[in-house]
Formats: C-alpha cells, structure tokens, sequence
C-alpha cells in the first residue's frame, strides 16, 4: 500500500451507521459530514 485515500460517496441513510463504525473500529478514512455540514 503506497497511500490511504478517503471514502468519495456520501453516505446515505441506510449505510451511515455501518460506515461510522467501520471509520471508528477500522481506521477507514472516510467523511461522513451530512450534505452543507462542516466535518470539522
């Protein structure tokens, strides 16, 4: 692996829980910031 890059595709309603706990219990890089939020 050369470099880790971020998920592209917003999440949608149905997926978003599963995406949290992948990012929180495997480190994937993924933003998840609903549509006009800030991620930060």
């Amino acid at each position: 692996m050369t470099q880790r890059l971020p998920h592209a595709i917003e999440p949608g309603e149905h997926n978003r829980a599963y995406l949290e706990t992948k990012a929180r219990r495997s480190g994937h890089l993924l933003d998840l910031a609903a549509p006009g939020r800030d991620a930060g």
